[in-house]
């Protein structure tokens, strides 16, 4: 079994990248494939709490973030300083804070590694 890591680096509703990244991590583990995800800069808006976006632009995905235990995705992870950068937002859920050291291992210890 290969071990993803899927680097989620876009804002929730900028683009359709965000939902994409979801959509494939889901996908994925749908294949009882090991998915990992990381938030990293401004992808860490995709776990704010309380999301209310316009319904005739975009649709709302982010609430799906509190299921993916649900598809097998435990290990979500959550880069520090970004969170910093945003002032340590509140959170739908609770990843696992990670400095750069701890990112640089996580991608050394995933076969494929996916930036979205």
């Amino acid at each position: 079994m290969k071990k993803y890591l899927i680097i989620m680096q876009q804002a929730p509703y900028e683009s359709s990248l965000a939902l994409e990244g979801l959509e494939l991590a889901l996908a994925i583990a749908a294949f009882n494939q090991d998915v990992a995800l990381l938030f990293k800069g401004p992808g860490v808006l995709q776990l704010l709490s309380n999301q209310k976006p316009n319904p005739l632009e975009h649709k709302e995905f982010t609430k799906a973030y509190a299921g993916l235990s649900l598809f097998g995705i435990t290990d979500v992870y959550i880069c520090q300083n970004s969170l910093a950068a945003y002032h340590n937002p509140d959170l739908m859920i609770q990843p696992q804070v990670v400095d750069n050291l701890k990112i640089a291992a996580l991608i050394k210890d995933y076969d494929i590694v996916l930036t979205v």
